[in-house]
């Protein structure tokens, strides 16, 4: 047997599924070039609009489900009370980062404009995920559900090169039901 960690199921499934909704369902300017997990290692102006998907950095950390790391003020269970193991919620932490290059666009309204739909776009297939077409993993750690907790979006650049960035953070509420103890 191979183990698997929810962090790769996570990202490929993500993967996955920005693919479909980006690339395959989509037409015009506004299908993405590159969907991928990762950094982006090569040039950013080959395609013109890239989605990079990461795990959180340090200040986007895994943590576990508790009042203080929840933005409705809610407790989740740390640990099954009573039970014969303990079971955890953590909240895994994820960063969809996009960027988008219009080289050659004279026209500003034009570049604003795919770049929000793409935008719009992620953030719609983001939210709405289905817990149940993730597999638990090897440790015993499956997905509860998803939520997508903080965006942005950014324009720089200037005529002719118009450059947009943007990110979606969203988190996947995992269970941890160890399997033996």
């Amino acid at each position: 047997m191979v183990d698997n960690s929810i962090h790769n199921i996570v990202m490929d499934g993500v993967l996955a599924h920005l693919i479909q909704k980006l690339q395959i369902e989509v037409t015009g300017d506004s299908i993405a070039g590159l969907v991928k997990t990762g950094k982006l290692q090569d040039d950013p102006t080959a395609t013109p609009i890239n989605i990079l998907i990461a795990p959180g950095d340090a200040t986007w950390r895994h943590v576990l489900d508790t009042g203080i790391n929840r933005s409705d003020g809610r407790a989740g269970f740390v640990y099954e009370i009573g039970g014969d193991y303990p079971t955890q919620a953590w909240r895994r932490r994820y960063i969809v980062e996009m960027s988008f290059y219009f080289d050659g666009e004279l026209i500003r309204d034009t570049a604003r404009r795919t770049a929000q739909i793409v935008y719009s776009r992620a953030q719609d297939a983001l939210s709405k995920l289905k817990a149940i077409n993730f597999a638990a993993d090897t440790f015993g750690e499956k997905v509860w559900s998803f939520q997508v907790s903080d965006t942005w979006i950014r324009e720089s650049g200037g005529e002719g090169e118009f450059i947009w960035k943007g990110e979606i953070r969203f988190e996947a509420l995992t269970v941890i039901e160890p399997k033996d103890v």
